[in-house]
């Protein structure tokens, strides 16, 4: 989000960006001249004017930030509680465009001049900053307006969905932004949602919820309305008896929060908050698909639960060892909830989850990198042989989300067949034999023998095999040596091994 970030500040985050990405955090002064593109007296001015910035802060304690001039080096220090991301923060959260955003949430300004006068920046300035946030909102369909007046207008759904993640980035669970609600009135809220919704008191992206809620009921009671006319899909509603007085109980709920708004409002905005919280599911504690993915007319018209068994069944067919019920239930709630995201929210989706800590499927961990490959490789091929266009404006997208979908609920290695592994060692294979499954059982699928055979499929060895035992014994599989205290490298060459023969013993190979 440093498109937010004032010109000035730029600099000064891209400084200490630099040095906190460098080996120990610390940087030579000849690395930040040619990465800020300074010379050395406005690399230092930087320097002093960011140290200005931490003392006046409220993480002064927490963050030192040091200069070397008899070695030309800087060094970066922080507190184990504190992040990198909270010092990107404090100059988002200080730029002119963050506070004009945050005042246009809930008010306007009667003139141009007001909004400058209250942002203390000049008329041409504010002009300037607002004609920069309109170009960044185009995707998403929102607008500054100024003739009339100073006020943020468009798509009314987009813009809660913005903003949510916009705090959530920005604020994240340090800070709690809203004086209209505290966090604890919006658990209460919770407390009454039906289960197949969102598990109360549930920790899995609750922060992100509680944020959703605030700012949805906050638009609410500043009079700025959804229109359910104009959203294409059915939004939830229950079915089962129990799910039905629950969410009774929810819109009645509702009403402590919204108390000027009409009973048959309040159930409007219990659909609404409903479908919004599937939108940003699924949930760790939800292991059954809600009855509305699957029994609302609507939905079954357009193949909605389709498109997502079809996804899971046809991976599931490469798996050499099929999904359990839990995991395959637990997956198919998981993408229907990102299905029904992408058809509530739309194209700005791709904007909007931009703004998010991003995950990353390239990790160090080679271990990992295997598993998202492999689960990659297997879902880019079930979406290319689709002949339905649905989802292709979301493709990057999708990729990424049904990556982390089976990253969280499938254990790879207990769904392809075993590797055979033997060990050869000096004194025991049983050192050797443990630090190696302990290390990849969670990833790969690894069947230890105690002889060599046509069946092994890897050799790991600590000590050399010569030429003539692997004449005489017909040795034909890989060897892997290794040190007898395993050492990162060791790990490095099991892995690309490992993660090889893996990828060949799926049932049904994908080019």
């Amino acid at each position: 989000m440093d498109f937010l970030v004032d010109t000035l500040d730029k600099k000064k985050l891209f400084f200490v960006q630099t040095i906190f990405e460098s080996e120990h955090h610390i940087c030579t002064l000849e690395t930040l001249l040619q990465k800020l593109e300074v010379n050395s007296q406005t690399a230092m001015s930087i320097f002093h004017s960011i140290l200005e910035d931490i003392r006046l802060s409220d993480f002064s304690r927490l963050i030192d930030l040091s200069y070397s001039s008899s070695n030309r080096l800087f060094q970066l220090r922080l507190s184990e509680s504190f992040n990198i991301q909270n010092f990107s923060n404090f100059y988002i959260q200080r730029s002119t465009k963050f506070k004009l955003l945050k005042t246009l949430l809930l008010t306007t300004f009667d003139t141009l001049q007001d909004a400058a006068d209250s942002l203390h920046v000049s008329y041409s300035q504010v002009r300037r900053i607002i004609s920069d946030l309109n170009f960044s909102f185009k995707p998403i369909g929102l607008r500054i307006h100024s003739r009339r007046n100073v006020s943020l207008d468009g798509n009314e759904i987009n813009l809660r969905f913005f903003y949510t993640a916009l705090y959530l980035a920005t604020y994240g669970i340090g800070h709690w932004p809203f004086s209209s609600f505290t966090y604890l009135d919006l658990s209460r809220l919770l407390d009454d949602c039906p289960d197949e919704i969102f598990k109360s008191r549930s920790l899995d992206k609750s922060v992100l919820i509680h944020y959703y809620l605030a700012i949805h009921l906050m638009r609410e009671r500043q009079g700025f309305r959804i229109d359910n006319e104009t959203i294409s899909i059915p939004l939830y509603k229950p079915f089962s008896p129990l799910n039905k007085k629950a969410f009774s109980k929810f819109s009645s709920t509702i009403g402590k929060y919204l108390p000027h708004h009409s009973e048959e409002r309040l159930v409007d905005e219990a659909h609404l908050i409903c479908s919004s919280l599937l939108a940003l599911g699924g949930y760790a504690p939800i292991e059954e698909v809600p009855d509305f993915f699957l029994l609302d007319d609507r939905l079954n018209e357009h193949k909605f639960a389709y498109k997502a068994f079809q996804i899971v069944d046809r991976v599931n067919d490469h798996l050499s060892v099929p999904m359990t019920d839990k995991e395959r239930n637990k997956i198919l709630y998981s993408i229907l909830c990102l299905h029904y995201r992408i058809s509530l929210i739309g194209e700005p989706l791709n904007y909007i989850q931009r703004l998010l800590p991003y995950y990353t499927h390239e990790t160090l961990d080679l271990r990992k990198k295997h598993k998202i490959q492999q689960i990659k490789r297997l879902v880019k091929a079930e979406m290319d042989s689709s002949v339905d266009d649905w989802g292709k404006d979301f493709y990057d997208y999708l990729i990424s989300q049904y990556c982390l979908i089976y990253d969280k609920q499938l254990q790879l290695g207990t769904h392809t067949l075993p590797i055979t592994v033997a060990f050869v060692s000096i004194i025991s294979n049983q050192t050797l034999q443990n630090d190696v499954c302990q290390y990849f059982s969670s990833f790969f699928n690894l069947k230890v023998v105690d002889s060599i055979d046509e069946q092994v499929d890897i050799i790991i060895s600590e000590v050399a095999i010569s030429n003539d035992t692997i004449s005489v014994l017909r040795l034909h599989q890989p060897i892997i040596y290794c040190h007898q205290q395993l050492v990162q490298s060791d790990y490095e060459k099991i892995t690309e091994a490992l993660a090889d023969i893996a990828k060949k013993k799926f049932i049904s190979p994908l080019s």
